[in-house]
C-alpha cells in the first residue's frame, strides 16, 4: 500500500510540531517563568543568532538540493530524448535486416530500463540486466558493416548517439545515492534541536501563546526537512522521477520483450 505524499507531509509536520510543543511545555513546567526573568535577554539574543544562522543553512541546502533535483530531471529527460532519436536512426537504417536486429536489441534495453532499472533505483540498487543489455546494444552497433557512404554516415550517427546516451545514463546512475553528504546532516539535525530548545527557554508569560509559537516553529522547520528528505534522492520516495520519455518509445512499436542470447560480456 502506497502512502499519500500529503499524509507523509502532514505526519512529518505535526510530529515535529508537537515535539516542539511538548518540549516547551515540559520546560515551562519544571522551570517557572520567574527563573527566566534574569536570563531572557541573553536567551533572546542567542535564540535570534542560532535561528538566523540555521534558517540560512536550511535555505542554502534546500536551494542546492532543488537545483540538483532539477538537473537530474533534465538529464533524465535528455536521456529519453536521445533514446528516441537513436530509435528513429535505427529504424530507418537502409539495411532492413540490420535495422530489425538493432531495433530488437534497443527495445530490450529500453524495456530493461523501464521495468528493471528504475524499480531497482527506487531501492538504491543497479540493474545488472540493464547493464548487460546496454553493452550488447553497443556491441551490435559497433559491429555494423556498412556497404556504402550513406550507411557509413548513419552508423557513425548511431555511435555518436550511443556515446551521448552513455553519458546521460552514467549521470543518472550516479544520482541514485544521497546528494547531501553525511556530515552536512549533523548541523541540520543539531541546529533544529538547539533552535527548539532555545525557543522553549524564551520568556513568554502567556503559556498558551508560547506553546502555539513553539508548535509553528517546529512545523516550519519540519517543512524544510521534508523537502530535503524527499528530494535528496531523485529516484526514490514519493516524488521520484519516472522514465516517462523512455516509455513513449513503446508507443512507436507493438513491443513484447523477447529473450535474447547476449554474446557480449558485461
Amino acid at each position: 500500500m502506497q502512502i499519500s505524499p500529503l499524509f507523509c507531509f502532514l505526519l512529518f509536520v505535526f510530529t515535529l510540531g508537537f515535539l516542539s510543543l511538548t518540549l516547551t511545555y515540559l520546560f515551562r513546567k519544571y522551570k517557572p517563568i520567574k527563573f527566566l526573568n534574569g536570563h531572557n535577554e541573553v536567551t533572546g539574543y542567542t535564540f535570534l543568532s542560532v535561528s538566523t544562522f540555521y534558517s540560512l543553512l536550511l535555505g542554502f541546502v534546500v536551494y542546492l538540493i532543488w537545483n540538483q533535483y532539477y538537473t537530474v530531471r533534465l538529464n533524465a529527460d535528455m536521456e529519453g530524448g536521445i533514446a528516441k532519436t537513436l530509435y528513429r536512426t535505427i529504424k530507418f537504417y537502409p539495411d532492413k535486416n540490420v535495422s530489425d536486429k538493432l531495433k530488437t536489441y534497443f527495445l530490450v534495453y529500453i524495456d530493461n530500463i523501464v521495468h528493471e532499472e528504475y524499480p531497482e533505483m527506487n531501492h538504491g540498487r543497479l540493474s545488472p540486466k540493464s547493464i548487460k543489455s546496454f553493452h550488447a546494444l553497443y556491441s551490435e552497433i559497433e559491429n555494423i558493416k556498412p556497404k556504402n557512404e550513406y550507411e557509413i554516415s548513419i552508423a557513425t550517427k548511431m555511435l555518436d548517439q550511443m556515446e551521448s546516451l552513455s553519458i546521460c545514463r552514467g549521470l543518472r546512475l550516479t544520482s541514485i545515492r544521497s546528494q547531501i553528504p553525511g556530515p552536512i546532516w549533523l548541523p541540520i539535525i543539531f541546529g533544529c534541536i538547539f533552535t527548539l530548545i532555545l525557543a522553549a527557554m524564551l520568556k513568554i508569560e502567556n503559556l498558551s501563546l508560547h506553546l502555539i509559537i513553539s508548535f509553528f516553529l517546529g512545523a516550519s522547520i519540519s517543512m524544510f526537512l521534508f523537502i530535503l528528505i524527499e528530494l535528496d534522492q531523485p529516484f526514490t520516495g514519493q516524488f521520484r522521477l519516472y522514465p516517462t520519455e523512455l516509455e513513449q518509445i513503446f508507443l512507436f512499436e507493438n513491443w513484447k520483450n523477447n529473450s535474447i542470447e547476449y554474446s557480449t560480456p558485461m
